[in-house]
């Protein structure tokens, strides 16, 4: 379990950071992908991945300095769930390694 949040340590941290209005989503799809890389090194299910990363989501709101409205949570989560399916389950080329 402590593995899996470091994999995503650095993407709540940035997440929050969108949250407090700071980091921009090109910043988000950015520590999206690192954190998924990381996770597809170790060998973790896209399945997985993808829990981690609404987790991590979900976590980021709650640690923000300040409100996160439900409908701020839900927006960025249903922007970014087709992206992170996509990144969690594409293949991976060799260079991406």
């Amino acid at each position: 379990m402590e593995r899996d949040q470091a994999d995503v340590a650095s993407l709540i941290l940035v997440l929050r950071r969108h949250f407090e209005q700071d980091a921009t989503r090109d910043d988000v799809r950015a520590s999206v992908r690192e954190s998924c890389n990381r996770m597809h090194d170790r060998g973790v299910p896209p399945q997985t991945m993808l829990v981690a990363l609404k987790a991590a989501v979900q976590n980021a709101a709650l640690d923000a300095r300040t409100p996160v409205s439900r409908e701020a949570f839900r927006g960025l989560i249903s922007e970014l769930t087709p992206w992170m399916i996509d990144v969690c389950f594409a293949p991976r080329s060799p260079q991406a390694r």
